[in-house]
């Protein structure tokens, strides 16, 4: 979720737009501090946003989208901090695994730290020890995820430190 900041009042509008042009957008601004302008054309289904001296237009896709913050917890049981370049790191090491076995990747928090792996049939097991620092664990945790998914997240991440809640 990412909030702007509007010059001037404007009353509440949604709309749904592809994840490819968001991802072009967000290339296109880059670091630019300039001003965004965005225009509306609902009952033509479009959207132009200019970034400077670049103008993309993309349709309104139909439909709404899913209220997502009510399927994020606004607290957590179990949290863990670590340095993003090391969770990175570890990420991709077990994507040379996990590839080959639906793409799952482990992680397990252990007290001082997490443990990222991924196995597969024809190429062996693969573990990496992450220090970090864990608050709140009861005996042991372990999460599976496509391990693109973490990769796609890792990305998107600024600053050097990841927090990461569980319940």
């Amino acid at each position: 979720k990412y909030e702007l900041k509007l010059k001037e009042e404007v009353s509440e509008l949604k709309v749904v737009i592809p994840k490819s042009a968001v991802s072009e957008i967000a290339k296109l601004a880059g670091d630019e501090t300039g001003e965004v302008l965005i225009n509306v054309q609902s009952e033509e289904n479009q959207v132009t946003i200019q970034i400077g001296d670049v103008v993309l237009s993309t349709r309104i896709l139909e439909g709404e989208f899913p209220n997502f913050e009510k399927i994020i917890p606004s607290s957590s049981s179990l949290k863990v901090s670590l340095d993003k370049e090391d969770l990175v790191r570890s990420i991709k090491l077990s994507a040379v695994f996990a590839r080959e076995a639906s793409n799952i990747t482990k992680i397990k928090v252990l007290d001082k730290g997490i443990e990222v792996s991924a196995e597969s049939a024809k190429s062996g097991k693969q573990k990496t020890q992450v220090d970090a620092k864990v608050e709140g664990l009861v005996g042991e945790f372990e999460i599976t995820f496509n391990y693109r998914f973490l990769e796609e997240y890792t990305a998107i991440l600024d600053g050097e430190i990841v927090e990461m809640g569980f319940n």
